[in-house]
């Protein structure tokens, strides 16, 4: 049984059994006594489309869950997946006696080419990474 990650937002917009919910996103640091002086990168709004049947209204309070195994997932293929690719082509072009400019060039090139790839996927590929949600 998998657990939950769950994160508190409201309710942004509502179509048709979507429901966008804006999530304020704060790292770690965000209760920290210096967080005045570190220019506000630390939090970040971000919008989470659900799909659901229940009604939900605009400024409504709500909880936006998605299992560990899932998210997990697509850490996997966002952030894992394109690093292990990076590094790999970095490494196979070193030790072909290539400089290590071109070696960079091309693992980047090739990261990029990753993310070109997996950007027409991203709607069967969020039919795999549901989100839930619940009144708050």
């Amino acid at each position: 049984m998998s657990t939950l990650i769950k994160h508190d937002g409201i309710v942004d917009k509502v179509k048709d059994g979507v429901v966008i919910v804006s999530i304020n996103a704060k790292s770690a640091c965000s209760g920290c006594h210096a967080k005045g002086a570190c220019g506000g990168m630390d939090c970040l709004d971000k919008e989470v489309e659900v799909l659901t049947k229940d009604s939900y209204s605009v400024g409504e309070q709500v909880r936006v869950c998605i299992s560990t195994a899932v998210g997990f997932k697509a850490l996997f293929w966002g952030y894992l997946l394109p690093f292990l690719l990076l590094i790999g082509v970095i490494i196979t072009a070193v030790m072909s006696k290539m400089s290590e400019d071109i070696a960079a060039i091309l693992g980047l090139s090739a990261t990029a080419f990753y993310y070109l790839l997996l950007y027409p996927m991203r709607h069967k590929l969020s039919k795999q990474f549901r989100f839930e949600i619940e009144r708050a």
